[in-house]
């Protein structure tokens, strides 16, 4: 993940009144790791923002709206500040970010209905006994 997209989860998290404890416990991560995601010195897959982000009770939406205006502030002081790091940056997030700004709404749309569908499956998903079995 780039350090712009560590910035977002750490603004994000922060705003919550959240602490990198809070976050990778409900990751089961450690301390270190979820500290180095928001660093950017990890690589962060898809299923792990989003799983970070239905922990901070943030939509995808409101996420890219921070990282775009992060990554619009921060360009040049980035690569003053990490040079080593900004150069070696996610080049797919980045670009993610971009795509994302111009369909938005479709995206939007699209996340929350596959989120939904995923929550019915969580729900349905629960252990059941066998007809016939019994506890006993």
């Amino acid at each position: 993940m780039s350090i712009i997209g560590g910035q977002t989860i750490r603004q994000l998290r922060l705003s919550k009144g959240l602490s990198q404890e809070n976050i990778s416990e409900e990751l089961s991560i450690s301390v270190s790791a979820f500290s180095k995601i928001e660093r950017g010195q990890t690589d962060l897959g898809v299923t792990r923002l989003l799983e970070i982000l239905r922990i901070l009770d943030v939509q995808i939406k409101d996420f890219f709206d921070i990282y775009l205006k992060l990554d619009s502030n921060n360009s040049n002081t980035n690569q003053k500040v990490y040079p080593e790091i900004s150069t070696q940056s996610n080049p797919n997030l980045e670009n993610l970010a971009i795509w994302y700004q111009d369909n938005q709404n479709e995206v939007v749309e699209k996340l929350n209905t596959l989120i939904s569908l995923v929550e019915d499956i969580r729900k349905s998903d629960t252990p059941s006994k066998p007809n016939g079995l019994s506890a006993d």
